[in-house]
């Protein structure tokens, strides 16, 4: 959050933030006592809100395995057997070790 609005308002620092919050302030009133808007400090709030759900929501996710760039369509681990999307032939892929 200080990052975003510091380039607009040099006083809105991650420090600041925290001195404001250990202060017993709100987030909302920590912006505003360094210099936003009422709307703006409100703005900014909901936009970290959504930004930390994104994050954990991006978190909690499962990763998927990159994919091949292969032309027979294919979704590959190194030695693993690669099974084609529908409509192509099976294969197993042998892979050779790194050169070190």
């Amino acid at each position: 959050m200080a990052h975003n609005l510091s380039a607009k308002n040099p006083n809105i620092t991650t420090q600041a933030i925290l001195d404001g919050l250990k202060s017993g302030k709100s987030v909302g009133q920590t912006l505003q006592s360094l210099g936003l808007s009422e709307k703006e400090a409100k703005e900014a709030e909901a936009s970290a809100k959504r930004e930390a759900k994104q994050a954990e929501h991006d978190a909690t996710r499962p990763r998927r395995p990159a994919a091949s760039n292969s032309t027979a369509g294919t979704l590959c681990l190194e030695r693993a057997r690669c099974v084609s999307r529908p409509g192509r032939e099976r294969h197993d892929l042998t892979m050779s070790p790194l050169a070190t």
